[in-house]
């Protein structure tokens, strides 16, 4: 047997279903309700994620796209998208891989060690806990 499933394309995003022959009607079922839940704003929106991963592979940077784009999924980017335009909602994405760059930078800088005083310093600091 052959079996095609169930498809919803949302322009780059595709969502599709099969229950393997069983149960054609429901795949039908369930991809009408994934029409209706996840409309022509999610293929803009995977439109724009693709452009900006698209970006950060040619500029070298593949190792940080997953866990930029889990934060941009995880955020309000999608709703900034539908209310104010991808141009906002790109600002916004950039405003997130910065401050994911400022984390990232911040935890591989070493420790500092504590300063000594100068002696000058030290030794007035000595002679008061006496």
């Amino acid at each position: 047997d052959f079996h095609i499933p169930s498809m919803v394309r949302r322009d780059d995003l595709l969502l599709t279903v099969s229950t393997g022959g069983a149960a054609p009607a429901l795949a039908r079922e369930i991809c009408h309700r994934l029409e209706q839940q996840f409309g022509p704003a999610w293929g803009d929106f995977a439109r724009l994620l693709g452009d900006f991963r698209r970006r950060w592979k040619r500029r070298g940077e593949s190792e940080q796209i997953h866990a930029r784009m889990r934060e941009i999924i995880g955020s309000d980017v999608f709703e900034i998208m539908q209310s104010s335009g991808a141009e906002a909602a790109g600002r916004k994405i950039r405003r997130i891989v910065r401050r994911l760059e400022g984390e990232r930078a911040a935890s591989r800088e070493p420790m500092k060690k504590p300063t000594k005083a100068p002696a000058k310093n030290r030794a007035q600091t000595e002679g008061k806990r006496k």
